[in-house]
């Protein structure tokens, strides 16, 4: 609906208030109007028209700016919390196996705990479901490094059990 479409529909209302609506409608319209003063050389006319660029510029890169702002603050898609979450497992698993740790569950957790809590600081967030879409690849690259901590490897090697079968270890 354009302004003249909407004059017509609102000038068609009755009652107190529809008259006061259509009273400030008249005062505003008449008010904008002596403030316009439309150019009548075509250097002002140019001007205006390079004006009008200039602030219709500055409004592209303002909601440019704010375009890349949402892009780079959107939230994870589920798909790659998931990813995420087994990239995590798989780190732990791997640690596991290539050191050849047989762990209770409390050591496992230990190892959870540690990457979590790594994962956490690096990308700025409490919990891993707040990391946001410009830290996935600074949380995958956290991951492929991942080492425990020396506090965290004290902690499993205390009450560490050896494989059964394994000798030398």
């Amino acid at each position: 609906m354009n302004r003249d479409g909407f004059t017509l529909l609102a000038m068609g209302f009755t009652g107190k208030r529809a008259t006061n609506f259509k009273l400030d409608y008249i005062e505003a319209f008449n008010t904008m109007e002596k403030q316009v003063q439309l150019p009548m050389t075509p250097e002002e006319r140019l001007q205006l028209a390079m004006e009008n660029s200039n602030r219709a510029n500055h409004r592209l890169t303002d909601v440019e700016e704010r375009v890349d702002d949402l892009e780079s603050n959107a939230k994870l898609d589920p798909s790659e919390y998931a990813h995420i979450g087994k990239r995590v497992n798989k780190a732990v698993s791997d640690y596991v196996k290539v050191h050849r740790l047989q762990l209770t569950r409390k050591q496992r957790s230990e190892l959870y705990k540690d990457i979590s809590n790594g994962l956490n600081q690096v990308t700025g967030v409490r919990t891993r479901t707040q990391i946001r879409e410009r830290d996935f690849d600074k949380a995958e690259k956290f991951i492929d490094d991942w080492r425990p901590s020396t506090a965290t490897k004290m902690l499993i090697q205390q009450t560490e059990l050896p494989l059964a079968g394994v000798a030398g270890d």
